[in-house]
């Protein structure tokens, strides 16, 4: 069974059934088990604080702030055009791997992932590159004008 992200997730799970969701796969920006250093202390930090394991919703709100902590730094200054202007092409990372602010169309690119049910868990079966999972950038405005 193959289908959207939302429709077996790490929080009705169980309220699904082991048996009715093994073997379904999807297509996800996160998983507990992506295998890298920013993750693995991400997952422990969270787990810790919050005695759950972190879902997509909540490795999103930790990268962006990193985004934003590294935007600042870029620009050495919390000046909004400063700011703003040193976000194009940014990279950082996050527990998700590496994502790039595209500088043309200001699209977030990360690698992307094929997950499975197996045995109740979320396993990682597949990865597409950020560059492929996104498309290439139709935008026509130069990347220097406001956004």
């Amino acid at each position: 069974m193959v289908g959207a992200s939302g429709t077996v997730t790490s929080q009705n799970l169980k309220a699904i059934g082991n048996a009715a969701a093994d073997g379904f796969v999807t297509g996800v920006g996160y998983s507990t088990s992506i295998d890298s250093v920013e993750n693995k202390k991400f997952v422990a930090s969270f787990e810790a604080a919050n005695k759950a394991q972190p879902d997509l919703y909540g490795a999103d709100s930790y990268g962006v702030l990193f985004f934003y902590k590294a935007a600042v730094e870029k620009a050495k200054s919390t000046d909004t055009d400063k700011v703003r202007t040193s976000m194009r092409g940014l990279q950082w990372a996050t527990p998700q791997g590496v994502k790039t602010m595209r500088a043309g169309d200001h699209q977030a690119m990360q690698d992307m992932y094929a997950v499975k049910v197996i045995g109740g868990k979320f396993e990682i079966v597949g990865e597409v590159a950020a560059a492929a999972a996104i498309g290439p950038d139709g935008c026509t405005r130069s990347s220097e004008e406001p956004v």
